[in-house]
């Protein structure tokens, strides 16, 4: 159990806290951050509304062109995609094993390009697309930015507090989980079995409860102490609009309207 709760901890600190790719001088590192922003949510909204694979296939194809131009790992880019591309196909997975047909003459027992088929593989590259494309602006933007240019855009404030408290204190709360789990075990001297293992781990996600719960009034109570509120200061960060911003700006275009002929 700590093994798996320390990879987990692992990959969800990478995600989220890893800025090793977002100060480098890439292209998409260089964008404005608001423009960046709107393209990108743009580009996920189109993946979303499409029922072309080929749109599907040309946004993925634009992700990795524009990573690759950023300086950043591709093969980074391509796993944190694949970790909500795979549970999406499990789930999708029954709506194709139900179309095999038994009394198909076709080895496979049904047609490779089925009505059925084609909605699992729409599905799959649609969430692939779209995941990608997060992932590009998580990996080349700092989380600060998202917000300022959130609140450029006029969003209220109290949103962008709740985000960035949850942002800040995900990873803070998932390590006093991978803690709880491994004092749990360093006092466990044999293999539980997996109905002890079981009630063994809602004691600890009750314990986890009542640590964020207190962890949260200490952090509160610390806020209050610095400044006298518990307000959160958000600054802006030099926005700039160049030709790169134009040039991103008429490649998203170009993907949109490309989009929507192939829609028609």
């Amino acid at each position: 159990m700590v093994n798996l709760v320390r990879v987990g901890l692992d990959a969800f600190r990478d995600l989220l806290a890893n800025e090793g790719y977002q100060h480098t001088l890439g292209f998409m590192q260089k964008l404005d951050p608001r423009i960046k922003l709107l393209g990108l949510a743009a580009l996920i909204t189109l993946t979303i509304f499409t029922h072309s694979v080929v749109v599907e296939v040309a946004v993925l194809l634009t992700c990795y062109t524009l990573t690759y131009i950023s300086k950043i790992p591709l093969r980074r880019l391509f796993f944190r995609s694949l970790a909500v591309t795979l549970p999406a196909l499990v789930i999708a997975l029954p709506r194709a094993i139900l179309s095999l047909s038994p009394f198909s003459t076709n080895p496979l027992s049904f047609q490779p390009f089925s009505d059925d088929f084609g909605y699992l593989l729409s599905f799959i590259l649609r969430i692939a697309a779209a995941s990608t494309t997060l992932i590009l602006l998580i990996s080349s933007t700092g989380f600060s930015k998202i917000l300022a240019s959130l609140r450029w855009f006029k969003v209220p404030n109290v949103l962008l507090w709740v985000m960035a408290m949850t942002h800040r204190y995900l990873i803070l709360l998932a390590s006093e989980l991978y803690r709880l789990t491994l004092a749990r075990e360093s006092r466990v001297h044999k293999d539980l079995s997996l109905r002890r293992v079981w009630r063994e781990g809602g004691k600890i996600l009750g314990v986890f409860l009542i640590k964020s719960v207190e962890r949260g009034e200490r952090v509160q109570m610390a806020a209050l102490s610095r400044n006298g509120e518990a307000n959160m200061k958000l600054y802006y960060p030099t926005f700039k609009v160049g030709a790169e911003e134009l040039l991103f700006t008429l490649l998203v275009a170009a993907l949109i309207l490309f989009g929507l002929v192939i829609s028609i």
